[in-house]
């Protein structure tokens, strides 16, 4: 549906003549506008009072690098993925990387998001392989 609408905008702000090539230059101009808002918003809550800001720490925090629209910077996840996870080891935990970090829009065109949609950041993990026991020659975890 999304691609539909995106298509008739396009079709709309054209002088439907060529207009293939018209409407993709729409479409990133689209794009750039909402690239270039994006920054503008990040700027702002850089520039914002740092008296006046609020953070939020979880029980035990952990951070992971983040800039937008940094190309070519992963970043290994480790995560608890059971009750027999310990701090020493990898038993019990899952080894990834993070590819992105995203948040589900508000509105979808004209309309509200379901209520059901999370609030909060997503991210997507290409999650790695773990051997389930450490080399022989060096003690270690291949993944």
């Amino acid at each position: 549906q999304l691609h539909i609408d995106l298509a008739k905008e396009g079709w709309r702000v054209s002088n439907t003549r060529n207009a293939i090539p018209q409407m993709t230059k729409w479409l990133d101009r689209q794009e750039k506008i909402e690239t270039f808002r994006r920054y503008v918003n990040d700027q702002a809550e850089e520039n914002q009072d740092p008296l006046t800001r609020t953070i939020t720490l979880a029980k035990q925090p952990a951070t992971i690098k983040a800039k937008p629209g940094d190309s070519g910077q992963f970043n290994m996840v480790v995560v608890t993925h059971s009750a027999a996870a310990e701090s020493t080891g990898l038993p019990g935990m899952k080894v990834g990387c993070l590819q992105v970090i995203f948040k589900l829009p508000r509105k979808i065109l004209l309309s509200e998001a379901p209520s059901c949609w999370p609030k909060e950041e997503l991210t997507y993990i290409e999650w790695y392989k773990v051997s389930h026991t450490p080399g022989k020659h060096h003690n270690m975890y291949t993944v």
